[in-house]
Order: structure tokens, then sequence, then C-alpha cells
């Protein structure tokens, strides 16, 4: 990916925010602070923002209208047969509860904020 320019994630990961408690990378509670952070830095930055459109992926994939809306709010006349599709893994490791919930949180928030 580095050819790219993306290092969100993999081997050359290079975090967006400094983490402030946890810094292992191989640790969950590494990725659920830096979701938080990202997260929580974008419904601050753009919540009241009329050019910003937040989009649940979970939605998208689980009911066509959401996409459906998106193309609408787009103005995109197009025939879409591509379908989103959700990962149904189940997590094992062990995380920090307070922090999925702060991440809960914000998710919430954006719901609020999406175009359901």
């Amino acid at each position: 990916m580095n050819y790219l320019g993306h290092f969100e994630f993999g081997y050359n990961h290079k975090c967006w925010y400094s983490s402030t408690n946890f810094s292992d990378k191989f640790s969950l509670n590494y990725w659920l602070e830096q979701w938080l952070i990202f997260y929580d830095n974008l419904f601050n930055q753009f919540s009241n923002s009329s050019s910003v459109i937040f989009i649940s992926y979970e939605q998208i994939c689980n009911n066509e209208n959401v996409k459906n809306k998106l193309f609408q709010k787009l103005n995109l006349n197009i025939n879409c047969n591509f379908r989103f599709s959700l990962s149904h893994k189940i997590i094992i490791e062990n995380f920090d509860e307070n922090l999925l919930n702060k991440c809960n949180l914000i998710e919430k928030k954006l719901l609020s904020l999406s175009i359901i």
C-alpha cells in the first residue's frame, strides 16, 4: 500500500493521531483508540457541515435504500448492482470495555447524522 500512499494499516502503518493510552499496534485497544480519535475528530469538525455526508457502513450493507439515498444526495443517476458486505467475524481478543463504550458513543453520534 506504500506506493498508493496508504499507511492506515499494514506493515508500514503510520497513525494519523498519536496514541494517548495504547501504543502496541498488535493490540485491539490500539486500533479502538485510533478509531475513537479519528471519528471523534470527524464528528467535531464536520457535524454541522452541509457538504459532508455521513454513511453507516452497516446500514448501507443491510438496507438497499441507504445506497439509493446516497445516490440521490450525490445526484448520481446510475444503476449500480454492487452489494456491500459485512464481516461477521467474532472478536475473541481482550479489550478495554471503557474504550469500547466511548467508541460506541461516538458511533451513536455519527449515526444520528447519517443518511439513514
